[in-house]
């Protein structure tokens, strides 16, 4: 499996290429990044990772097909890769909520998640509702990153 990312910015571009060889669990890194003032900078690493790790896109599909807790304060943790390196995922319910989509409502499941590394908390205060029905659209997700945050939400269903 493959995760591939190309990031042009203004004063950078970064390539990034992760590879996963879950038979051997590992994974391959390798970042590449061009900075106009900092100038360029390579890094290529291998890790271990746990069976059934997911890279963050990946992690999103894998939300629509596992097992989610549908009660106060249940949770469920899922291991995944991020820059190359295993972290663990921890998606705890939170409350049930009408979400509208387009002219659509639906029931959506709430979910709080938090990301570890190394059994540290990196990243909280993030978001998931998923529509509580066979579909399990994703319908919002707000997250807190390095440089600030961010917010998707559903536009329409096709």
């Amino acid at each position: 499996h493959r995760f591939t990312m190309n990031l042009d910015e203004t004063k950078q571009s970064r390539k990034l290429i992760e590879l996963y060889d879950y038979e051997k669990r590992k994974s391959f890194y390798w970042n590449r990044i061009d900075h106009t003032e900092k100038g360029f900078s390579e890094q290529k690493e291998e890790h271990d990772i746990k069976l059934w790790s997911q890279d963050p896109m990946s992690l999103l599909y894998y939300l629509r097909v596992v097992n989610l807790p549908k009660n106060k304060g249940e949770t469920i943790k899922m291991p995944v890769i991020l820059d190359g390196k295993q972290w663990e995922s921890v998606m705890t319910f939170d409350r049930k909520e009408k979400v509208s989509v387009g002219s659509r409502d639906f029931q959506a499941n709430v979910y709080k998640l938090e990301n570890f590394q190394n059994g540290e908390l990196k990243n909280k205060d993030n978001t998931i509702w998923i529509s509580d029905d066979e579909h399990r659209y994703l319908l919002r997700i707000e997250a807190k990153v390095k440089v600030g945050s961010f917010a998707i939400a559903l536009d329409r269903i096709l």
